[in-house]
């Protein structure tokens, strides 16, 4: 059997080319923020709305700004396609090795190598998205059937508890520490992981219940003595946060993201805001640019919808 050692030096492109090509991307991205930094937008309440319009940058008038990702067809990485076969096969520990090698040019900002990981990550979570899935229809049989009629229906595998435990998410936080945003691309999988993590905060709230009862307390999760378990705050600001600022709008994505959020306390939730606000955003250049994009963009319609420009309805 070839060691990755001795095969990773006969892989193309160089690892200093590699280099090149992020930091020439993240260069791009930064002139792009520049030139958005320096649009102005005239404050003259006589312009006409159509001087606004010539005045906004292309960004803003799309849907979301377009990002210099590669795409599948022009990807002739060696290293990343290795990577990426790696984890189709479910060998992490060597896949996990080859990712610390690369981790400076951020490797799932690769299309084939972000899919094999969400595909990774997919067969991890899949015993407790089975349990999810499994109650949600055992839900909706409930309302339209007696619960007679549906125990004949559901079989008793069902009810088989997943397991929520730290240790499960700290296994799923390693391949998810290299996705991080580019988690964007696969929607499907976010929503999936959403779910996933709301039952576990809820199954790690109801331990900190009966903790707090066997100590004579009365729990509450609207007082400052909860705090967010590190592997939980980890997966939500660093990856479903960091990834959905990069989603385009949707309705059912930022509902599951907010079943998440809806589970915590205000004093946590303003918590995780903050670190959304500052540290996220500035994690990437990608994200920075998302920002300053939202920004701009905030600025142009703000304008549009001045006090002076409302028309009066009865």
């Amino acid at each position: 059997m070839i060691q990755l050692e001795a095969l990773y030096s006969h892989l193309q492109p160089a690892d200093n080319n590699m280099l090149d090509e992020r930091k020439n991307t993240d260069a791009v991205h930064l002139a792009r923020i520049k030139k958005l930094s320096l649009v102005s937008i005239s404050k003259d309440s006589k312009d006409s709305e159509t001087t606004i319009v010539n005045q906004a940058p292309a960004v803003l008038l799309s849907e979301s700004a377009e990002f210099d990702f590669p795409n599948d067809s022009d990807s002739h990485n060696q290293k990343y396609q290795l990577l990426s076969a790696l984890l189709e096969l479910s060998h992490w520990n060597v896949a996990e090795k080859l990712l610390k090698y690369l981790r400076a040019t951020q490797p799932a900002s690769d299309p084939s190598v972000s899919k094999s990981l969400c595909r990774f990550v997919e067969r991890l979570i899949q015993p407790q998205t089975d349990f999810i899935n499994n109650k949600e229809h055992y839900n909706c049989l409930s309302k339209s059937r007696s619960n007679s009629a549906v125990a004949k229906v559901i079989p008793s595998d069902w009810w088989t508890s997943p397991d929520w435990s730290p240790s499960t998410i700290s296994k799923l936080l390693s391949p998810l520490s290299y996705l991080t945003v580019y988690f964007h691309r696969h929607v499907v999988t976010f929503s999936r992981l959403c779910r996933f993590t709301r039952h576990a905060l809820v199954a790690r709230i109801k331990q900190w219940t009966q903790q707090q009862k066997q100590l004579g307390k009365v729990p509450s999760l609207q007082v400052l003595e909860y705090e967010l378990p590190n592997d939980l705050e980890t997966l939500i600001c660093n990856v479903l946060l960091s990834a959905y600022s990069l989603i385009p709008s949707s309705t059912s994505i930022a509902n599951e993201i907010w079943y998440v959020l809806n589970e915590l306390p205000y004093t946590v939730r303003y918590k995780l805001y903050g670190c959304w606000n500052t540290i996220v955003y500035s994690s990437c250049s990608e994200l920075q640019l998302q920002q300053a994009t939202t920004l701009q963009r905030v600025k142009y319609f703000s304008k549009r919808i001045a006090a002076e420009r409302v028309k009066q309805c009865a």
